[in-house]
């Protein structure tokens, strides 16, 4: 059985990819199908700028896992494609240790039209911290020419002994969706 995983240091390439290769055939652990209403739902939009040259850039930025490039953290291979049932290995520097965690992209969302939407939503494994969903999407309003990016997340903490960790984790999770 898979476990959390907290190290020393941020691993070799060819640890995390055994890591992510491991994790393959796990189950993923998202809430869509979970009544239990101790998720907690977070969300973020912003405003990129206008026009096409904006919403190109955006969208390579997705698929280029940019979202991760915040301090303390990093994604595991960024060039993954953005397909469903990838698995991307996350790495998050806190309190002198390297957590390791994974989720499986689940759905790529891709529309057209008036409104254009590009993105996916990936759901935790079972050696994430917390339990839940997350999707990154960028929007162009043709109407406006304006670009968004939005962050949506469903999550609760999964492991009993990282509940006295509580307030802090989400501080953490508010602190990601602000960078």
């Amino acid at each position: 059985a898979a476990k959390f995983s907290a190290v020393l240091t941020n691993g070799s390439p060819t640890i995390l990819d055994r890591f992510v290769e491991d994790l393959s055939h796990k189950e993923i652990c998202g809430s869509r199908s979970d009544p239990d209403r101790r998720y907690n739902e977070d969300g973020r939009r912003v405003l990129l700028g206008k026009g096409e040259g904006v919403w190109k850039r955006a969208q390579a930025a997705i698929q280029g896992w940019k979202m991760f490039n915040v301090h303390n953290s990093g994604l595991h291979r960024t060039d993954t494609p953005i397909e469903p049932g990838k698995t991307v290995a996350l790495i998050t520097y806190f309190g002198g240790l390297w957590l390791k965690m994974a989720c499986r992209i689940e759905t790529v969302i891709h529309a057209s039209g008036d409104l254009e939407r590009y993105g996916f939503q990936y759901a935790t494994l079972p050696v994430h911290i917390a339990r839940g969903e997350e999707s990154f999407v960028v929007e162009w309003r043709q109407s406006d020419e304006t670009v968004w990016f939005e962050i949506k997340a469903r999550s609760r903490l999964r492991f009993w002994w990282s509940y006295p960790a509580y307030p802090l984790i989400r501080y953490l999770q508010s602190k990601f969706r602000r960078q």
